[in-house]
């Protein structure tokens, strides 16, 4: 990022930021809409184990994962 040149940015932090911030947004529809909290809650879980598999931050894809 050109903007950043020497500036250093703790990717772990932004990464667990930006989780949490979606995470409440899911929950917070766990009161007025289940059908979409149940769904958007399965689908946020999937892509967490998928970010899990590729590290934090993500240092790997999924073709790496399968092929080696």
């Amino acid at each position: 990022m050109p903007w950043l040149s020497s500036t250093a940015v703790d990717l772990n932090a932004v990464t667990l930021n930006r989780q949490k911030i979606l995470e409440t947004a899911v929950d917070s529809l766990r009161e007025r809409n289940l059908k979409d909290y149940l769904r958007l809650r399965d689908l946020y879980r999937q892509e967490m184990v998928a970010l899990r598999l590729m590290g934090t931050p993500a240092n790997a894809g999924a073709k790496t994962i399968i092929c080696t």
